[in-house]
């Protein structure tokens, strides 16, 4: 009877995360998995980050992990930490760097504008 119990349990657990994790992931919250290793130490591939959509681009700060297509083509999804905020006659344009990286990449990392980004690594 008691493993019968587990099993009802963990299937229980399994369904309801499942019925939490569809909800919030929707239009205020994402989860993103870490492909690479350029933001170790502090995230190793197969990490999985909770994103905040609803933060403003325009609220964005130097130190700040975040999540953007890459301004090349926006073929990719990038995880990367803002290393410079400049202002330009067009707006605002963020450059990254992953933390294992040594310097940024051009056209990966920067430049970076609003329609760019995806939200903050909460």
């Amino acid at each position: 009877m008691k493993i019968r119990h587990k099993i009802i349990l963990t299937g229980a657990i399994v369904v309801l995360s499942v019925v939490i994790f569809s909800l919030i992931d929707a239009e205020y919250v994402s989860f993103y998995k870490v492909s690479t290793g350029s933001m170790s130490p502090a995230f190793e591939v197969g990490d999985i980050v909770l994103l905040d959509k609803e933060i403003a681009f325009d609220d964005l700060q130097v130190g700040d992990v975040i999540v953007f297509e890459r301004p090349k083509d926006e073929s990719r999804i990038i995880i990367s930490r803002i290393v410079d905020i400049d202002y330009t006659e067009t707006g605002k344009v963020i450059t990254t760097k992953g933390d294992a990286n040594p310097s940024s990449i051009p056209g990966t990392n920067f430049p970076i504008i609003q329609d760019n980004f995806i939200g903050k690594v909460m």
